[in-house]
C-alpha cells in the first residue's frame, strides 16, 4: 500500500490575524483570534468567539476567509482538520475552489456539534476535481 503523505495548509505558528478575514452579513457577533490558551499542536489556534445573539438574518453563517492562498497541486483524499469544541458549536463546512475556479462544499460534520474538547475531523474529497485545488474558507452554519 503506498504510504500518504500528509500537506499542512496552515499550522496557525506563523500566522498572522490579517491573513484571515470574515463575513458578518448573517453573522455580527464573531471574531477571530490567534489563541495560545487551546493550542492542540505548536504555539497558536484560530479561536472563533461567538454568540447567538448577532444573527442577523436566515441561517447564521460565520466565516473564515483566507487571504493567503493556501493551494495544493496534488490530489489530496482528505481536507482534514482538528477542532476543539465547547460542546455547543454550530455545523462546520469549507469551500474549495477547483482548478476550473469551480466552487466545492464540503460538510466537515453532519450537524452541530455536541463535544467537548478535540476532536480530528476529516472529508472525503471527490478525486475527479481539476487541480490545483485552493481552500477558500471554512464555515459554520447555525440554522436553528
Amino acid at each position: 500500500m503506498k504510504e500518504l503523505k500528509r500537506l499542512i495548509l496552515e499550522d496557525f505558528n506563523n500566522a498572522n490575524i490579517s491573513d484571515f478575514e470574515t463575513n458578518h452579513s448573517f453573522v455580527s457577533s464573531y471574531d477571530l483570534s490567534l489563541s495560545q490558551k487551546v493550542v492542540k499542536h505548536g504555539m497558536y489556534s484560530l479561536q472563533v468567539s461567538f454568540n447567538y445573539g448577532g444573527w442577523v438574518k436566515g441561517n447564521g453563517a460565520m466565516y473564515i476567509k483566507f487571504k493567503k492562498k493556501l493551494v495544493t497541486e496534488h490530489m489530496p483524499q482528505k481536507l482534514a482538520l482538528w477542532i476543539h469544541s465547547d460542546g455547543n458549536t454550530p455545523w462546520l463546512r469549507a469551500t474549495i475552489l477547483d482548478g476550473n475556479n469551480e466552487r466545492k462544499i464540503i460538510n466537515l460534520t453532519a450537524g452541530n456539534i455536541r463535544w467537548n474538547g478535540w476532536k480530528y475531523l476529516d472529508a472525503e474529497l471527490d478525486q475527479n476535481w481539476k487541480l490545483p485545488l485552493r481552500l477558500e474558507q471554512i464555515y459554520a452554519v447555525e440554522t436553528n
